[in-house]
C-alpha cells in the first residue's frame, strides 16, 4: 500500500509511505451553486432552471470562504458517514492529487481509516468516495484499530481492550478481543462517553478485566495506519464492518 487515510469530521489526514504524514488540512468543501438558463425549445415551454453545484475550493482553501457571499462551506462527513457523497468524491479527490500527482497511470494504494459501525450502504460510499479519486486498490480497516495499534496493543490479544477516538464533539469505540471487534459503536455526544463504555462492557459476557488504551485522535489513527503501512501489515479479520 502507498497511502492511509483518515477522512474524519474535521480533518482529513493522509500519510504517504517512507514520508510520513503529508496532508492535514479540514474536511471542507466550499461550493457555489450555480443556475443555468435552459436552452429554449421550439413550442414547448421552457422547464424552471435547477441550480447546479459548483465545487471552488476543499481543505484549507474552503475554510477561507467561510462567510463569503452565495458560497456554502460545509463538511460531508458527519459522525464518521458520509452525507454527500458527490462533495466527499470531490473533497478527496482534490486532496488526494496534492499528495499523489494527478496521473491515473500510476496505481495508487491506500488503507483507509474508517468508523468501526459502518452498513454496508455506508462501506460502499467510501468505496465510491475513493475510487472516483484514482485509488486502484483500498482496504478498509476501522479506524479505532489503526489507533490501538498505535497504543502498541496487540490486537490479536486473549486479553480485552476498548478502544477510543474522539472527534468533533463524538466518539467512536470498540472492544477488541482475538483480533476481532465483539462490540463497539459511535458516540454522538462524547459528554456521555462514560455511560456508553459502560453500557457496552456490560453486555459482554465473561468480560471482568479490560485494558482501557483511553482516549485516541485522528493523529493516533494515521500514525498506527502508517505503521501497517510501512510494515506490509494489514489485519484481515478487523477489515470487516458490521
Amino acid at each position: 500500500m502507498d497511502f492511509a487515510v483518515y477522512l474524519g469530521g474535521e480533518r482529513t489526514v493522509i500519510y504517504k509511505r517512507g514520508q510520513g504524514i503529508v496532508l492535514n488540512e479540514p474536511t471542507l468543501v466550499a461550493y457555489k451553486e450555480i443556475i443555468e438558463a435552459p436552452a429554449k425549445k421550439h413550442k414547448r415551454k421552457a422547464k424552471k432552471p435547477r441550480p447546479t453545484t459548483k465545487v471552488i475550493a476543499v481543505g484549507k482553501d474552503a475554510a477561507k470562504l467561510e462567510g463569503h457571499e452565495d458560497v456554502f462551506v460545509v463538511c460531508p462527513f458527519l459522525n464518521g458517514r458520509i452525507t454527500d457523497t458527490i462533495l466527499a468524491g470531490a473533497l478527496f479527490t482534490d486532496l488526494f492529487k496534492k499528495v499523489s500527482g494527478g496521473s491515473v497511470a500510476v496505481k495508487r494504494r491506500c488503507i483507509i481509516c474508517i468508523p468501526s459501525s459502518l452498513t454496508a450502504s455506508e462501506l460502499n460510499d467510501y468505496k465510491t468516495t475513493v475510487y472516483v479519486a484514482g485509488v486502484a486498490e483500498a482496504k478498509f480497516i476501522p479506524a479505532v484499530v489503526a489507533s490501538a495499534f498505535n497504543k502498541g496493543y496487540d490486537v490479536h490479544s486473549e486479553f480485552v481492550a476498548l478502544s477510543v477516538i474522539t472527534e468533533n464533539g463524538g466518539a467512536d469505540m470498540a472492544v477488541i478481543l482475538n483480533g476481532e471487534i465483539i462490540a463497539g459503536g459511535t458516540v454522538e455526544d462524547a459528554s456521555k462517553l462514560e455511560d456508553a463504555k459502560k453500557q457496552i462492557l456490560s453486555t459482554l459476557e465473561g468480560v471482568e478485566e479490560y485494558d482501557d488504551l483511553g482516549l485516541g485522535d485522528r493523529i493516533s489513527v494515521i500514525t498506527g495506519a502508517g505503521w501497517l503501512l510501512e510494515k506490509d501489515l494489514l489485519v484481515k479479520k478487523l477489515i470487516k464492518v458490521n
